[in-house]
This record gives C-alpha cells, structure tokens and sequence, in this order.
C-alpha cells in the first residue's frame, strides 16, 4: 500500500518533470497565479478602503450626499455612520408622479451579512410618513396573464419595524395609518411575517405567517383584527382568522369574538384569470346559542322602540352557501328566542346572477331566485321548569289555561315559488299557512287558520 506522503512526492516529482519539459506553461502559470494574487489584494484594499469610509460619519454623509443625487432625493441632517446605524432627520424623494417623505429616519444593520447575500436590517423606524401615488390606470391586462414572480436572489430581513403617522394619497383618497410594526423576511422564495402589525383610527391587523412568492403563493397566515366605526354607540367588533392553501384553492376558518361569537369555514376556487377552470365556493357559518349584548342592542335599537330587540333573549342559527354568482344555492336556519315566543326561520333557495354589459345597454343585469322552501314558524316560548312542590297546584292550573286559550300546533308560513329581476320585479310564488293564531295580533280572537295563496305578475 501507497502512502500518502509517498504518493503526493511522485506527483510533486511528475509535476517537475512535465514544467521542465514545457518552459512556456511554466511561465504562464507564473503569471496566472500572479493574477489571481494581485485581484485578490485589489479586492482587499477595495472592501478596506469601503470599510474605512463608511465607519466614519463623514465618509457616510459623502455616500449617503452622492446616492440621493444619483436619485433626485434630498436628505436632512444625518449622524451615525453605515457601519453601525445612521439616523437621518428627514428624507425627501420625487420622481414623475411619486413623492415621498418622512422624518426621523433611524435604522440598524449588519453590512457583514451581505457576503451572505443577505441584507439584514435589525430596526427601522420614522415618522410623518407621505406617500403621494400616481392616479391608477385602467389599462387592460395582457392575454394570456402571466402571473408575477418576486422571488429574488438576496435575502432582505427588517426587524423591529416602527413607522409612525403614515399618510398615503392616490387622487382624492387619503388613507391614513396609525403605526406599522412588527418584523419581516423577505427570502429567497418565500415571506416571513412576525406580529407585523397596521393600525388604522378604529381598526387594527395583526399577521404571522408565510407566503410563497411565486404562483400559486401558497399560503399558511394567521391574524387578529378589531374594528370599530366612527358611528355613535357602533360596537368593537373583533375576530381571528386562517388562511391556507392558494389563490387556486384558497382555505379560510373565520371566528367572529365581539360582538357576538360566529364561526366561519370556507374553500374559494375563484380562478383567476384561467378560463379552462370553474369559479366556486362554499361557505359555512354558524353561531352558538346567545343573547345579544347591551352595546349590540343599543347599536341595533338605538331608539329603543323596536319590539323585537327588546324582548330578544338568545339566538341561533347556520348558513350554507355554495357555488358561485352564476349559480348558487344557499340553505339555513335561524331561531331567536322572545320573551313572547320562539321564532324558527328556514330556507332553501337556488340563485343565478349574469351581469350586464356596459357597451350594449340591450344587455342588462339578471338576478333569478328559486325559493324551494322559506318556512316561518312561530312557538310557545320556552319556560324554565320548577321543581318546587307548594307551586305544583299552581303550574295545573297555568297549564289547563294555556291548553284552553292557544292552539295545539305551532303557527308556521311557507314560501315556494320564483323571483326573477330584469329591468322589473316578476313573480310566481305560493304562500301556504297553518295554525295561524290571530290572538297574537288581536286580543282575544283565538284562532287556528289554515290559508293558501298564489301571487304572479
């Protein structure tokens, strides 16, 4: 067996050998590796001479002076350097229809991670934010669409974000924005959200999560969110929601916290610019049995005078809601508790919507529904029962007058028929009523009605 300190000497020999035989690639070799020497101390005396600029607070202005005159850009009073963070007391920027500007600009970073190709910022903060946008065009979208890719090559991270009393304005809307906080990662192929944070007058939004960058951007986000209007006596509303799979298949679990509790769970298919694929959804919502809220009341009833809210003691119910525009049908069933009576509602209904043409006024909107079942019904007010006996006298009696004064049965109303909408309102519906205690509308008629009634035109 060869050992290696043997066999790395016969190369060494050979290599001799062969440089005696040809003087000339001697000689280039000679000269190649004096090449590389010299670009690598030419790219050391670079990196030290950038260094040497930029950890000093005037070698930082000077870059920071020409960069904004390459970009038309002003720059207010500045300290710190590029090393080590820079704070800059205002920034002004304006090109073509775009103007920028903000104040107390400070931000850290790490230059040392861009031999790793990545930019890394470890806070950014300012403040008095304008952003004034160009008006939007409505230019039509290239066919066939071709969707946008943003992953890139280097890596951008900024943590600690703080952007304060931010204005942006696009024609005449202005949005403003209370605070942007939070952190970000922008990789090589996907985004990375942690607690980053908007905050509105009335409304907040936070967001964790990833993003992919190119199609279908693949998604896997969380979120928190509260809002409430500028109305008199409007409640906060506030939930918490989902977000995976993509803009092809996209999954959403909603759950509504304030006012009132709410779940929601749907899947949107709303194929986007791919004309081979069908548009569809379905969507399920529910609510837990609850009373409404002192501030919803309020808020729902402000005067006071609506009966029905006064006297609402709990309610109920789920929707289902499947297909798309063109095409859907929605089922449900909601229940509300009353101190006079417990009301149940149910449908089952088939809709179409073919939106007009705005180039041909012959073509108008149509809106068609087929109501398979809209079923109204109304009962006896659930009681609490007593478990006391002295009151076991007293509840025969109370029952004997109930089963004397109301109905046997429930009073329902159902609705079947169709409705359609194309310039005016046509219909072809049947009505259908049993049980129907007009006592409830007219003291001391007790009663028990069956009706039915067509209607078209």
């Amino acid at each position: 067996m060869i050992s290696p300190s043997r066999s790395f000497a016969q190369c060494k020999s050979w290599c001799a050998k062969q440089l005696q035989q040809h003087p000339r690639a001697a000689v280039l070799l000679r000269r190649l590796g004096k090449m590389l020497l010299g670009i690598v101390f030419f790219l050391l005396i670079v990196v030290a001479l950038l260094t040497s600029l930029i950890s000093t607070d005037k070698g930082s202005r000077w870059v920071l002076q020409e960069a904004a005159n390459l970009l038309h850009a002003r720059l207010g009073d500045m300290r710190g350097n590029l090393l080590t963070g820079l704070d800059v007391a205002s920034l002004d920027f304006a090109q073509a229809e775009l103007n920028v500007h903000a104040e107390k600009i400070a931000f850290r970073w790490q230059p040392a991670a861009l031999f790793y190709a990545t930019a890394s910022v470890q806070s950014l903060s300012a403040e008095n934010i304008r952003v004034q946008l160009p008006p939007a065009k409505n230019e039509p979208e290239p066919d066939p669409f071709v969707w946008p890719d943003f992953s890139q090559p280097v890596r951008v991270e900024l943590g600690n974000i703080n952007l304060r009393n931010l204005k942006i304005k696009q024609g005449d809307q202005l949005t403003p924005i209370t605070a942007i906080t939070g952190s970000l990662v922008l990789g090589n192929f996907r985004l990375h959200l942690h607690e980053l944070t908007l905050v509105k007058p009335g409304a907040s939004l936070v967001v964790d999560g990833t993003a992919g960058l190119g199609y279908p951007y693949k998604l896997a986000l969380k979120s928190q969110w509260q809002f409430k209007a500028d109305a008199e006596n409007s409640p906060l509303f506030a939930g918490e929601a989902t977000f995976g799979g993509d803009i092809k298949s996209l999954l959403i679990q909603h759950k509504l916290l304030q006012p009132f509790v709410a779940n929601l769970q749907a899947k949107v298919q709303p194929a986007l610019h791919d004309k081979k694929r069908k548009p569809g959804a379905d969507l399920k919502l529910d609510w837990p049995n609850q009373a409404f809220t002192a501030e919803l009341q309020q808020w729902l009833n402000p005067g006071g005078d609506q009966q029905f809210f006064t006297s609402l003691l709990g309610t109920q119910g789920k929707l289902q809601l499947q297909g798309w525009l063109d095409n859907y049908q929605i089922s449900g069933q909601l229940q509300a508790d009353t101190r006079e009576a417990r009301l149940i509602a149910s449908l089952n209904a088939k809709g179409q919507y073919q939106g007009g043409d705005s180039s041909n006024k012959n073509i108008q909107p149509l809106m068609r529904w087929q109501i398979e079942d809209l079923r109204l019904t109304s009962q006896k007010p659930p009681t609490n029962s007593q478990s006391s006996s002295a009151g076991l006298l007293q509840k025969i009696d109370n029952l004997i007058d109930q089963k004397l004064q109301e109905p046997m049965a429930d009073n329902s109303v159902s609705l079947r028929g169709d409705l359609s909408l194309l310039r005016r309102l046509q219909w072809n519906l049947q009505v259908q009523g049993e049980h129907l205690n007009i006592a409830q509308f007219l003291a001391d008629w007790p009663s028990d009605l069956h009706i039915e009634l067509s209607s078209s035109g």
